[in-house]
């Protein structure tokens, strides 16, 4: 709570990352904007998160590539955690809890988001709510939803050009042909 509250004096909200139940609610309590992972977030604390606002910010991506670790335990972490997230981020959904993609990435090197679209389809997400997570959703989480996350008059003109629709296959979002940002070709495949 003390934390939460410094942060919004300086007009900041808290992203919160957390595993277990307990963890999970005693953040949502606390007033964080969203929580990360979450994989063993209950139906209490999803009521209690679609009730305040508070986004999922499940990083399927990261907990999926656990899986691939070298390190037997983070491994098996990753075998384990996954199918359980995922039917946290389908309950989160269907309760009406925003969703928000996210990569758990602390500035290195990140594969494209389309990842975790693909994910949250296959964790039951219908197509279009899965892209609106990479778009909308995350806009609107990181207090940008008036100015990205949308092809409209007056937002950035960011881009990503994939060959194929992403509604009828997600998968075609993590392989992008062209990347335009503020209206320009930043990256060609």
């Amino acid at each position: 709570s003390a934390i939460v509250a410094a942060a919004r004096r300086g007009g900041k909200g808290v992203l919160c990352h957390s595993y277990s139940e307990k963890g999970c609610h005693d953040a949502v309590t606390a007033g964080i904007r969203s929580l990360e992972h979450g994989a063993f977030v209950g139906e209490r604390t999803l009521h209690e998160m679609r009730r305040r606002g508070t986004y999922f910010t499940p990083t399927l991506t990261a907990i999926a590539g656990l899986a691939d670790s070298p390190d037997p335990v983070l491994a098996e972490r990753g075998r384990t955690y996954l199918p359980v997230l995922k039917r946290a981020v389908l309950a989160a959904h269907e309760l009406g809890v925003p969703l928000a993609a996210g990569t758990d990435s602390s500035g290195g090197a990140v594969d494209p988001v389309g990842g975790e679209v693909v994910l949250m389809h296959a964790a039951g997400v219908p197509a279009l709510d899965a892209l609106r997570t990479a778009t909308t959703g995350a806009a609107k989480l990181l207090g940008l939803g008036s100015t990205v996350g949308r092809l409209a008059r007056g937002y950035a003109g960011d881009v990503l050009v994939v060959d194929g629709d992403p509604l009828a296959d997600p998968g075609v979002l993590t392989r992008p042909a062209h990347v335009v940002r503020a209206g320009f070709q930043v990256q060609a495949a």
